[in-house]
């Protein structure tokens, strides 16, 4: 099964065949997925994945006063920033063994990095400038 077709099928999305037509049906997470790519920036895949860990972790919106997508997205957001601020932790351990020649993984970060980040240049810019428009309110030239 290719990577598409288990996204379409974890994702909820059923193609039903009635002779030659085809319809499609879209399982109820899918609203849950397309607000939360929406929300964050990311592609549907992404954000698939993160509403499974989301779920898989225990956490759900405690409150119902606004509209329930809505509301769940909120509730994901403190989730989201700390699965972000996971990765940068992994990546800070990957360039500290990286740049220590006697680290035990010295090895598999030199290996590692460049499949990570192919272009080490432009990730650093890229990071610069988010952070830049986090502090300025994406105002002023970066």
């Amino acid at each position: 099964m290719t990577l598409t077709l288990l996204c379409q099928y974890e994702i909820g999305l059923d193609i039903e065949h009635y002779g030659d037509e085809q319809k499609s049906r879209e399982a109820p997470d899918t609203d849950y997925v397309h607000a939360i790519s929406a929300k964050f920036d990311i592609d549907q895949v992404q954000a698939f994945i993160l509403l499974r860990s989301f779920l898989y972790n225990g956490w759900w919106p405690q409150n119902t006063e606004l509209d329930v997508v809505d509301e769940f997205v909120e509730a994901m957001t403190p989730f989201y920033l700390q699965e972000r601020l996971s990765v940068l932790r992994v990546l800070t351990a990957i360039f500290q063994s990286r740049i220590t020649d006697t680290d035990l993984h010295h090895e598999i970060a030199t290996e590692l990095v460049p499949k990570i980040i192919p272009d080490g240049c432009e990730f650093a810019e890229s990071l610069l400038c988010c952070l830049w428009f986090q502090l300025h309110g994406g105002q002023g030239a970066w």
